[in-house]
């Protein structure tokens, strides 16, 4: 378990200094650059005779006879956070708003634009996972609920726009791509 400590020793130094400290390493000899593992943890670690090291320890089973509990899986932490669901792929109706989000638009603009009335069922089901997904940003994020909020692509909403648009161009037939 000694290991010379190799790096430079503007930056090693620090580094063992707290791990002796912190009564994790200790110096092999005075003075020197060798450090080994701290008397008390050698057993635990021990490459070889693992089992020796283990024997050691005072380990208790519960007996058959004692009532044993259930262990709780599931933490809850009061004011905890709701996880954000990946953006793995787009409606229909958030194509169109990423089509007419390069410049900022507004909440109304937006449900005129997908022919959406319900505003509670848009933000949450369309508009909501474009901002969570950060392709869509608020031009006034300090205030959601601003009468000037508008809602405007971010440079990641730029990227899949310029790339859906370009995968629409290779995908589309000839008689698509034919002028009169």
């Amino acid at each position: 378990m000694n290991t010379p400590i190799g790096g430079k020793g503007n930056m090693v130094q620090p580094l063992v200094q707290r791990l002796t400290v912190q009564a994790l390493i200790g110096p092999l000899r005075e003075g020197g650059h060798v450090f080994a593992l701290a008397e008390h943890l050698r057993p635990r670690f021990r490459p070889e005779g693992h089992d020796a090291g283990l024997a050691k320890q005072d380990v208790t089973t519960p007996s058959r006879t004692r009532r044993q509990t259930e262990q709780v899986t599931e933490q809850v932490v009061p004011g905890g956070t709701e996880q954000v669901r990946p953006l793995v792929r787009l409606t229909d109706v958030q194509w169109t708003i990423v089509e007419h989000a390069d410049t900022p638009r507004t909440l109304n603009e937006l449900l005129d634009i997908t022919g959406y009335k319900q505003r509670p069922h848009f933000k949450a089901q369309h508009l909501e996972p474009l901002l969570d997904g950060r392709v869509l940003r608020m031009t006034v994020p300090d205030k959601p609920t601003s009468s000037k909020q508008q809602y405007v692509l971010t440079a990641n909403g730029f990227k899949l726009k310029a790339l859906h648009e370009a995968v629409g161009a290779q995908t589309a037939t000839p008689e698509d791509q034919q002028t009169d």
